[in-house]
């Protein structure tokens, strides 16, 4: 007995110690060879065992190193991503400097030492251009050359970029875009339906639930009251961390002394499952967006371009913010009416390319809507229609309507 337990160990470390392909396969041979000859079993009552068990050892080592493969590949977009994006704003803001130097260059204003020291900088420019992209900024001649042309050449060189990175990280953006596109289930919370002291504050998640896009509450079959939610991993982390903070607010309305245990285990459980949602974007998040972004670079600059509209969408809604954070009603005016007019554009780009979508829609996020509203509103109540309504109150002394004043002014006077 003690030998063929002896056999037994031995067995064992040799499958501990072996590999994928052939190797692994006459090693499993030999172990059980081995084992046979101890213990007394025919190596031929083991050779159909031996034999599946290869060929499962083998799957199994390739599964591995399938994984590994994957792994590598989303390692390796992350770097490149980080680098990719580094270089296009680098880009981005030479385009910007040679654009404003070349514009003064040939305004004529310039003063001999200024123009000096506009030329210089144009150099520097194009050597670091030389340094980063080599023979293939060879062409380049900031100084000399006309800006059109010398723009153009610059975007060629970030759109050959952009090739080179998306041919690199296809893989990667495919899995990336899986992950965070695919509708996930989430489930939290586990709250007894059953108890008395209970049924008030499911009443109120309930209420809570209807706030939130795509947030529902269930019970199972135990009598217990869950949350739940299907979207992809954008959608539940903003939608799970709306309903958060909701429920914490509705924490804080129940006070000190307070039984907030179910609250707690609740709020604990969803944290859990955002996390979930979290952790997809925190991994392949850069990877999605910035394979888009270079996608975008990589079909062109030009007119009605994707890039084009985005850009000019961008600083829309950044001028359309700094009017709105000035004050200037003109301003705001101006603004309002650039913003309205690129938004009909972005339209029709999102209608023709619904992959940039989550893109636009970020820049949009940006905007400064609570601020809008207050603009709006204060409009409103400066027009001409609620000046008349206001008159036909004159009679009511009690009721000081003209000493209305919103953001410090006052708009019936």
């Amino acid at each position: 007995m003690a030998d063929s337990a002896e056999a037994v160990n031995d067995f064992k470390k040799s499958l501990d110690g072996l590999d994928s392909g052939e190797k692994g396969v006459s090693g499993l041979k030999a172990a059980f060879t081995g084992l046979a000859d101890t213990i007394g079993i025919s190596t031929t009552a083991l050779g159909v065992l031996t034999a599946g068990l290869a060929v499962a050892v083998a799957g199994f080592y390739a599964y591995k190193a399938y994984q590994q493969s994957i792994q590598e590949k989303i390692q390796n977009a992350q770097k490149a991503s980080v680098e990719i994006s580094d270089r296009t704003s680098t880009m981005a803001d030479n385009i910007s400097q040679v654009k404003e130097l070349k514009t003064a260059l040939d305004s004529g204003t310039l003063s001999e030492q200024e123009a000096y020291q506009a030329k210089s900088n144009l150099l520097s420019i194009q050597s670091q251009l030389s340094d980063s992209y080599g023979d293939q900024a060879s062409n380049i001649d900031l100084v000399n050359g006309k800006l059109d042309e010398q723009i153009e050449k610059m975007q060629q060189l970030q759109i050959q970029d952009a090739e080179n990175y998306l041919n690199d990280n296809e893989d990667a953006y495919q899995i990336a875009k899986d992950k965070l596109t695919k509708d996930n289930y989430y489930s939290f919370g586990n709250i007894d339906e059953t108890g008395k002291k209970n049924k008030k504050l499911i009443s109120q998640l309930q209420d809570i639930a209807k706030e939130v896009d795509g947030i529902e509450l269930s019970s199972n079959d135990n009598g217990s009251m869950f949350v739940h939610f299907t979207g992809d991993a954008y959608k539940a982390n903003d939608a799970i961390n709306e309903f958060m903070s909701k429920v914490r607010d509705l924490k804080n309305e129940m006070g000190e002394n307070a039984d907030t245990s179910a609250i707690d285990d609740l709020l604990s459980s969803a944290n859990n499952e955002m996390e979930k949602a979290t952790d997809l974007i925190d991994t392949h998040g850069d990877t999605y967006k910035t394979y888009l972004q270079q996608k975008m670079i990589k079909d062109g600059f030009g007119d009605g371009s994707p890039k084009a509209i985005y850009d000019n969408y961008t600083k829309a809604v950044q001028d359309y913010n700094d009017a709105l954070a000035s004050g200037d009603t003109s301003a705001i005016d101006k603004a309002k009416t650039a913003f309205d007019n690129v938004q009909s554009s972005v339209d029709g780009v999102v209608k023709k390319y619904p992959e940039y979508k989550s893109m636009f829609d970020e820049v949009g996020d940006a905007l400064d809507e609570a601020t809008i509203k207050s603009n709006d509103f204060t409009k409103a109540l400066a027009g001409k229609d609620f000046k008349d309504i206001v008159s036909k109150f004159k009679d009511l002394e009690d009721v000081d309507l003209k000493g209305l004043n919103i953001n410090g002014k006052n708009v019936l006077r």
